[in-house]
């Protein structure tokens, strides 16, 4: 039933971190830019092709880790403690976190190819979630690390 419904544009409905794709998949599209930022920094703003394949697994194990803390018991409980629209949030399944790290892939791939654009298009991304849904990256952030 979960790939009849391939993605959830809703925050709080019943197949809402159940599906392969979400509203909150776009902020993953957000950590892949941020995460191609962050490695870039650090690997002197170099783009050879040897950086950004390194930078990339590295992004890719940072977003699996991600995945499996994010859907710990303790984790789970702090959303749902601390966020209003996370109330009733069960974790994500499996094939929701494959499509939150696909995703994460896509936001790296955006920022390595509009490096100077992307900037602004994560900022229009988190813009736009917190006006559709109250909720965003740095919502996120905010309501589970520093709340």
């Amino acid at each position: 039933n979960r790939l009849l419904h391939l993605y959830i544009p809703e925050s709080g409905g019943t197949y809402t971190s159940q599906s392969l794709f979400d509203i909150y998949s776009f902020t993953h599209i957000s950590h892949g830019m941020i995460l191609f930022y962050v490695l870039h920094y650090f690997y002197n703003y170099s783009k050879s092709k040897y950086v950004i394949y390194n930078s990339l697994i590295y992004a890719f194990i940072f977003e699996i880790i991600w995945e499996i803390i994010e859907n710990t018991p303790y984790m789970i409980k702090k959303y749902r403690d601390n966020s209003k629209e996370s109330r009733n949030y069960k974790g994500d399944s499996i094939i929701n976190s494959i499509g939150d790290i696909f995703c994460m892939f896509i936001g790296f791939l955006i920022a390595w190819k509009y490096t100077n654009l992307s900037p602004i298009l994560l900022i229009i991304n988190e813009l736009l979630l917190y006006y559709f849904i109250n909720d965003n990256l740095i919502k996120n952030i905010y309501e589970v690390f520093v709340k």
